[in-house]
């Protein structure tokens, strides 16, 4: 028995250092949100409304036109009305900078107050100040923007008039009135320092060139760069600055010692750039690379004072290996260093063990957190929160139960249309509704619908961070499909086993194949 757990541990151990070798991530942002000496903080962001449904849309972000602002969609990534700078004091205390203007949010210190809030430079005459809060949804964070001279005065859209408002019509507590920033600028680091190579090179824009240096203050915008997908081809990117709306280019030739450019894009430039990721324990480090030379890297080697594409230095080198920093707030993280030893893996009770895969958005996985049923990529296999028991044909009708193997809780619906709130997980015998018809579609393909109406399915359409079980989404919409992942498909041979769950204490049948769950739902 001992040598059986033994090995078992190996086995473990050469999971982790495999994943922690093959888990490629899309572009991580290490988190980085400034603070100069006065104590100030600064984050650069979108700002888009974290409510949807049949009355609001998706996809609402603020921006300022002509010394106001509204809200809408914007049509490219690169619209800079739409980005803004906060800069919260010591005391707490913030300001909302509108970056392509420089002008701040304001607003009249008035209840029922319908009128636009106002866009300009700060005087003494404008109230420009505000506490923003932080509301914990799950994994999600979303912010109260508040007058700081009345708590009654939030900023919001709930009366659709086409412009932000502050005013007491919305209370902190509607969607309206609650806020997502995201964190798409980012500034751009080398990862690499030594006692010929300082610490704290950033890549900013002057005069229509790319250089490097270290930032005096956390607020200037030269430093910043959104990426975004080329529009030419999506498998490249393209880098532009913050402060001026240039893009990077490059001069497609070896061994060019010159600055990289940084100007509007034209037929004349090479502007698109392919970005890898690289592993290095929980940081991820990128090269920026030609997308018209693969030997053309962006570097800084021969401390020119510029940054450079060129030859000159090697992907593989630590002056070609950049950080991407976001200024969201910072948290607490782990250095680099050796993978600790995994705890034994837990082991799940009877029924289909699978993992729940959406069919349209990418990298979302079903999990339970604190009771509720939200949607992410998994760390590590052994994450027993992502994985579920299909417990098939409880009630004799062809009804399934589906329940987390971490908690033993089961999904649970509220039989209502245009719900918005997150799938709960309960045990059972504070179930209401909880019951599906797990519809088989062909291959590993599923809806899951509610069995107390089938216009209810379980979907991520409105992409809030939880899963959702409403007519918000059809079943025949990707975001309403799932992927049964078999667990023992999934894991390595030997690491996904049947056994007593040790919350519930019960078991509910025997484990079953996807292959074998398929062929019953699709007898019944």
């Amino acid at each position: 028995m001992d040598r059986l757990k033994g090995s078992k541990r190996i086995i473990a151990w050469v999971l982790a250092m495999i994943c922690a070798v093959c888990h490629v991530l899309d572009f991580t942002l290490l988190s980085g949100a400034g603070q100069d000496g006065s104590g100030q903080s600064i984050r650069v962001c979108r700002i888009r409304n974290s409510f949807s449904n049949h009355e609001f849309p998706d996809n609402i972000f603020l921006y300022e036109e002509d010394g106001k602002v509204y809200y809408g969609t914007p049509e490219s990534e690169t619209d800079l009305k739409y980005y803004w700078v906060i800069e919260t004091d010591g005391n707490g205390t913030s300001k909302i900078r509108n970056v392509a203007t420089g002008n701040y949010m304001s607003y009249v210190d008035q209840e029922h107050y319908n009128e636009a809030m106002g866009c300009a430079p700060i005087s003494e005459g404008t109230n420009n100040s505000f506490i923003i809060t932080d509301i914990q949804d799950g994994e999600v964070v979303k912010h109260n923007i508040i007058a700081s001279t009345n708590s009654n005065l939030v900023v919001h859209y709930q009366q659709q008039l086409g412009h932000a408002q502050c005013s007491n019509w919305a209370q902190a507590g509607w969607g309206t009135a609650q806020w997502l920033f995201e964190y798409s600028p980012v500034r751009i680091r080398n990862s690499f320092s030594n006692e010929e190579f300082p610490d704290n090179i950033y890549l900013y824009e002057s005069n229509g060139q790319v250089l490097y240096g270290t930032p005096g203050s956390d607020d200037d915008l030269s430093y910043y760069w959104i990426v975004v997908n080329s529009p030419d081809n999506p498998e490249y990117s393209r880098i532009m600055n913050l402060s001026t709306g240039h893009f990077m280019n490059y001069v497609d030739q070896e061994h060019y010692n010159d600055p990289m450019g940084c100007a509007p894009v034209s037929e004349e430039t090479n502007n698109d750039l392919v970005i890898t990721n690289i592993i290095d324990g929980d940081v991820i480090k990128h090269n920026i690379i030609a997308a018209t030379n693969s030997n053309l890297v962006v570097h800084y080697q021969q401390q020119l004072g510029h940054a450079q594409c060129s030859n000159w230095a090697q992907a593989g080198w630590g002056t070609a290996q950049w950080l991407f920093i976001s200024s969201a707030p910072q948290t607490q993280q782990e250095g680099p260093g050796e993978p600790q030893e995994p705890e034994e893996p837990a082991e799940l009770t009877g029924g289909l063990v699978i993992k729940i895969k959406n069919s349209y958005v990418e990298n979302a996985w079903l999990y339970e957190k604190d009771g509720r049923v939200y949607y992410g990529k998994p760390d590590s296999v052994f994450d027993l929160s992502y994985y579920w028991v299909i417990e098939n044909d409880v009630d004799g009708q062809g009804n399934s139960r589906i329940r987390n193997a971490a908690t033993g809780h089961y999904m649970n619906y509220a039989d209502q249309e245009h719900y918005n709130d997150p799938i709960t997980c309960v045990d059972i015998e504070n179930t209401a509704n909880v019951l599906f018809d797990v519809n088989h579609l062909g291959d590993s393909v599923y809806n899951i619908i509610a069995d107390t109406n089938p216009n209810l399915v379980v979907h991520i359409q409105q992409q809030h961070g939880h899963a959702q079980c409403s007519n918000w989404a059809q079943a025949d919409w990707g975001s309403a499909k799932w992927i049964f992942e078999d667990a023992a498909d999934k894991t390595p041979q030997g690491l996904a086993f049947k056994i007593e769950n040790s919350y519930t204490r019960t078991t509910s049948g025997d484990a079953t194949s996807a292959a074998m769950f398929s062929e019953t739902a699709t007898s019944s």
